[in-house]
């Protein structure tokens, strides 16, 4: 049975374990290895403190952890990954629906990669600019997208 519960600290190891392998197995149709590298490399304390601190949520399947990802009060969703071997089952619409539930903002948004470009978009999330970031010495693009509600 899919669960969806609160992030706890118990859990950041498995958390930044799905990370690392669902931005190497799905992302990596869109990005460099270079760009992985320096996106996988993250503070694992500032992680935990970021979702500690912010309406974090995990997907669980007997007890597996299967997703998670985070929202603040201003509506921003931070971080937002499914396991590589879960996608397209719905896991994903099921996640995001509780988050955007967590916040009573008129707008939500999102700093979307290429990859989660089309999930977004089809769960009502608009396109407002393509971004050209710097992190941690490599370019990405990425896309501010917004919900109106």
């Amino acid at each position: 049975m899919i669960k969806v519960r609160n992030y706890l600290v118990d859990d950041l190891n498995k958390v930044y374990d799905l990370f690392q392998n669902t931005v190497h197995v799905v992302n990596s149709k869109d990005y460099s290895e270079n760009q992985i590298k320096a996106w996988i490399n993250i503070d694992t304390t500032k992680l935990n403190n970021n979702l500690l601190s912010t309406h974090s949520k995990v997907i669980t399947q007997d007890n597996a952890i299967l997703g998670f990802g985070n929202v603040d009060d201003t509506g921003y969703i931070d971080m937002f990954f499914i396991h590589a071997d879960y996608q397209n089952k719905g896991l994903g619409s099921v996640l995001l629906s509780r988050l955007e539930y967590e916040v009573s903002t008129k707008l939500l948004f999102v700093h979307a990669s290429i990859t989660s470009r089309a999930f977004f978009e089809h769960k009502g999330y608009q396109v407002k600019q393509e971004n050209h970031v710097q992190v941690r010495g490599q370019k990405f693009i990425n896309y501010t997208m917004t919900k109106s509600r």
